[in-house]
């Protein structure tokens, strides 16, 4: 319908199923969930390495985008239930700041969009370099690890140049026209939603393919077998919540004859956007830790228990008051704790079993403790030139020795 004021159209709208104080309830909890998840995820790496990796610096980057949308959609979500209120036939919202206001929350919508399949990218090149540090030493897994990458770089790319910003970044007397209302339009925008979510799913499930890979190959134990199943349903999720957020578009954009369509509301595909870069950010927190992978051996455990609970005899009775008490928990629980999560013992024995591994060339540095006697000991046939000479070396001298002038 058009409104009295320009000939502007202003489209039915959608699937608004959300209420703006939900949408900010939600949008400040992830916030919240998500940062203090990194924190934790920071802090068992520092503690274990003494630095950060790679992913860690990825995440904060990620973890910036994500928490830049949440401001985003708190200064200007507003507007885009003011538009919808009036493309379900409120007309009271419409004043002479309607357009003004609207537009500055599309533009703010374009923003998050972009923001936000950058973040999920880089969340999904995370999940990538964590799966290669621990399976490339697999045959043909560089192969497909390189396969993957392509992959998720090029279908993150192709989301964004596909996406029509004109409706978005335009002035109202093109946004609001048949320019971004027409039935073709609204053909493509269906066509992009859809588009958007086969294929970011689908670059998902290649991701899950690396790990499978590796656990293909790795003897673990029942129990992080059974972890590992549940953290995959993590990502399993992901690509739920992924589905769905295609699948809502599905039946707003169909017409029937001369019936006109409806819009997919636009605060819903911002709040299911939003669902899924938490989502796949708070799973790809809980699923880099290298012990999830990794087989330890019991009898270093052991030891290690043993060293903690000498370590907390001599403590206890060298230190005393409640600053010293939170001192040593923190250096003999949460340390350790962390070093246990994250896989990163110093004196263990700590491997990935796997089959069919590529070969590993021997070092040429010299191994010998020379605290261990059973390093030198070797059996030397009888009768041989080396062992007349080891004969030779512990025979007792038959003089004493001369004395100094």
């Amino acid at each position: 319908m058009a409104d009295e004021t320009g000939g502007r159209i202003i489209q039915p709208v959608g699937h608004s199923s959300i209420t703006e104080p939900a949408f900010h309830a939600i949008n400040w909890l992830f916030v919240a969930i998500c940062t203090l998840a990194y924190l934790v995820r920071v802090y068992i790496r520092y503690v274990s390495f003494r630095k950060l990796t790679v992913e860690d610096w990825l995440m904060l980057v990620a973890l910036v985008m994500h928490n830049a949308t949440a401001i985003i959609a708190q200064l200007f979500i507003r507007h885009i239930f003011v538009l919808e209120a009036a493309e379900r036939g409120d007309y009271s919202v419409v004043d002479e700041h309607f357009f003004d206001n609207c537009l500055r929350g599309l533009k703010a919508f374009g923003s998050t969009m972009v923001l936000t399949i950058t973040g999920i990218t880089i969340v999904k090149v995370n999940f990538l370099i964590f799966f290669r540090r621990i399976g490339r030493e697999l045959r043909w897994f560089s192969v497909v690890w390189w396969g993957v990458l392509i992959f998720v770089l090029g279908t993150g790319a192709s989301q964004i140049g596909m996406h029509d910003f004109k409706c978005v970044f335009s002035d109202a007397d093109y946004i609001f026209t048949l320019n971004c209302t027409s039935n073709e339009a609204r053909a493509k925008n269906y066509f992009n939603a859809i588009f958007s979510a086969a294929v970011d799913a689908t670059s998902d499930a290649l991701i899950l393919v690396l790990p499978t890979i590796i656990l293909w190959h790795a003897r673990i134990e029942r129990r992080k077998k059974i972890l590992l199943g549940f953290v995959f349903g993590l990502v399993a999720l992901t690509i739920g919540v992924t589905i769905t957020r295609g699948s809502v578009s599905h039946d707003v954009y169909q017409t029937r004859g001369d019936e006109q369509g409806k819009e997919q509301s636009i605060s819903w595909t911002w709040f299911w956007f939003y669902i899924e870069s938490s989502t796949a950010y708070l799973v790809a927190c809980i699923v880099n830790f290298r012990t999830l992978f990794v087989q330890r051996n019991n009898m270093s455990r052991e030891r290690n228990e043993v060293r903690l609970r000498r370590e907390q005899l001599h403590r206890s009775a060298l230190r005393r008051g409640w600053l010293a008490k939170a001192k040593f928990y923190h250096d003999s629980v949460l340390v350790e704790t962390c070093k246990e999560i994250e896989g990163s013992w110093s004196d263990t024995d700590e491997t990935l079993h796997l089959e069919n591994r590529l070969p590993v060339p021997a070092s040429g540095l010299m191994t010998v403790d020379f605290g261990n006697d059973e390093n030198w000991s070797k059996a030397v046939p009888p009768g041989t030139a080396q062992s007349q000479a080891i004969s030779l070396q512990s025979l007792e001298p038959t003089h004493a020795p001369r004395q100094g002038v």
